[in-house]
């Protein structure tokens, strides 16, 4: 490398001096002051360097130099000269050493030739003593060269190095024992060598194959050990056995039911090691069971190879309910209905009627159906349940309202045969006579949970104290006589005189009211008073429309609309015997219902 910088600096400076047409002694000293630095740089001698452009100058100042016509080319020649001259002029044969080695330095440019030209000198003319293979305890060699006649030697101290022979396990490994797939361990294993020359030295640095067990039962573990290019084995014993399977696997996660096939999933499942079979896979919800076998390397941790069953279960999945309608009206038209069942999978589908006095049910596949009972009217809740079924969890129970709205009709007739008895009819035909309510003992009547009589109820309003009075439906035929009563519109039937439309504004009535005393001097109706008397009908009328808006004397609308319910309810004409007398004398206040 420091030669081809030299060449290079050297073809710089020549570079500048050939570009000039003549060349000055100042030129030339600037030259070599180039070739000087370049000349350093390479690592010549400072003298040699010196002494070198000294000669270099001198002979470019020459005439003959600054007279040329190209002063450049000759400045490149005379440098070419010296150099050669300062290398040496002529050719000089190697002198050899006489005892122990010649060196020779090769000098020149890369790719002269240097190695080359060293290697045949060194390859060639000499002869080595002893000849062959360098035996154990050679400590010498001596080498010879002839040339022209004349034979020198040479010397030179050798040490043999004794050559590896053999290898021995001389204790072997601390474990001997394996299983399927494990690693080889050195731990504990002494190696020695033995050499040529006899001698042994434990050893290192060898290697073992198999590194890792990939086959059952008795085997060899080869320990190969190589020193200076020479290797030597030998083989140490083991045995290997199945692998263990420590943990049987189960399934990972859950599974719920969707209409396909399903597969689990698996913790602590290797296909390398078990072989899957049983039941892999299912649609239905339940439990199943898979088999895990161990594979020809492996075995439970019991030390068995049998297969083992393993549950896996697909969960149901969550219920659904619907059902069409979710009220249902039951009356004389429609004495039933049906109830519409949606669910999800195949669970048993229940019904329940919470009033079973109004209604009951039945239930037919998807279908729930709704009866009244003894055309009774009222209200009832039917609950419906759907059971957990194969593949789905019992969904949340639906409810459907149930009202029966049958007309109910309570009547009376008279064929004129009795003087005051009528015969009871239609939903009263068996109910017994009522027990009133005489002074201050209690009575009963079946009439009492049958509107409209059930409706009739006291109420206070200010100082007054009142009933009122539920609308109801009544028809009233000849030939023979005969009263009923209807707790709802129908066919044949008015509304109670009392409650249909008078004409003032109101409409038809649903409720009215009646006094519940006859009223005092203050033309109130209050317990504890005494009715008023010797009073006009026009004194009566503007001292009850003075108490307030809505307050009117009794009329016959209204006395009929009494008349009606007592027929009914009591069966009789003569109301003295039934309710009896009233307020028969006008100085005193008489209790008697």
């Amino acid at each position: 490398m420091a030669f081809e910088g030299l060449s290079e600096k050297l073809n710089a400076a020549f570079k500048k001096l050939r570009g000039k047409g003549r060349l000055t002694e100042a030129d030339v000293r600037e030259g070599m002051r180039e070739v000087r630095l370049a000349l350093l740089e390479a690592d010549v001698s400072y003298k040699v360097v010196k002494d070198f452009v000294a000669q270099v100058t001198d002979r470019c100042v020459g005439a003959d130099v600054l007279d040329s016509l190209t002063p450049g080319q000759q400045i490149v020649k005379i440098v070419n000269e010296e150099l050669t001259a300062l290398m040496g002029g002529s050719n000089a044969r190697l002198t050899f050493a006489s005892k122990g080695p010649t060196i020779v330095m090769m000098v020149g440019l890369q790719g002269a030739g240097k190695t080359t030209n060293g290697a045949k000198l060194a390859a060639t003319g000499y002869a080595v003593e002893p000849s062959g293979p360098l035996l154990d305890g050679v400590t010498s060699v001596t080498i010879r060269y002839t040339e022209g006649g004349k034979s020198v030697t040479a010397s030179q101290a050798v040490t043999v190095i004794p050559k590896l022979v053999s290898i021995a396990v001389t204790t072997p490994p601390t474990k001997t024992a394996y299983r399927y797939g494990e690693a080889f361990s050195t731990a504990g294993m002494v190696v020695k060598a033995t050499y040529t020359d006899g001698s042994t030295a434990a050893v290192t640095g060898y290697t073992t194959s198999p590194s890792t067990f990939t086959s059952l039962g008795s085997q060899s573990v080869t320990v190969k050990y190589t020193e200076n290019g020479v290797s030597a084995a030998v083989t140490t014993p083991v045995t290997v056995s199945r692998a263990v399977i420590s943990t049987v696997p189960s399934q990972s996660g859950s599974l719920t039911y969707t209409g396909s096939s399903l597969s689990p999933n698996w913790n602590n499942y290797n296909s390398a090691q078990l072989t899957l079979g049983g039941t892999t896979s299912a649609t239905n919800a339940g439990t199943y069971a898979a088999t895990f076998t161990p594979t020809s390397n492996y075995e439970w941790s019991d030390g068995t190879t049998a297969a083992k069953s393993v549950n896996w279960t697909i969960g149901k999945a969550a219920g659904s309910l619907s059902i069409s309608p979710t009220s249902l009206t039951l009356d004389s038209s429609n004495p039933t209905g049906t109830i519409n069942v949606t669910r999800a999978g195949n669970g048993t589908i229940s019904a329940e009627s919470s009033n079973t006095s109004v209604a009951t049910v039945s239930v037919s596949g998807t279908k729930v159906t709704v009866s009244g009972v003894n055309q009774k009217s009222g209200s009832a809740v039917i609950a419906i349940k759907v059971s957990a079924g194969t593949n789905h969890n019992a969904p949340a129970n639906k409810t459907c309202n149930v009202t029966a709205a049958f007309v109910r009709i309570y009547g009376v007739t008279w064929d004129g045969s009795s003087t005051t008895a009528l015969t009871r009819t239609d939903d009263s035909a068996l109910f017994a006579d009522p027990v009133p309510a005489v002074g201050t003992g209690a009575g009963s009547s079946p009439f009492d949970n049958c509107l409209p009589w059930s409706g009739m109820t006291k109420v206070t309003d200010g100082n007054n104290t009142l009933v009122k009075i539920p609308k109801f439906w009544v028809k009233v035929t000849h030939s023979p006589f005969k009263v009923q009563i209807a707790d709802q519109a129908t066919d044949g039937f008015q509304v109670s005189p009392a409650h249909r439309d008078r004409g003032d504004g109101v409409g038809e009535r649903d409720v009215v009211y009646i006094g519940r005393y006859e009223c005092n001097s203050s033309y109130q109706s209050r317990t504890g008073q005494s009715p008023k008397v010797n009073t006009s009908l026009s004194s009566f009328r503007s001292g009850i429309k003075a108490l307030g808006t809505g307050y009117y004397q009794a009329d016959f609308a209204l006395q009929l609309t009494l008349w009606y319910l007592y027929l009914v309810e009591f069966a009789n004409w003569n109301g003295q015997t039934k309710i009896g007398r009233g307020n028969v004398d006008s100085g005193s206040v008489i209790n008697t219902g």
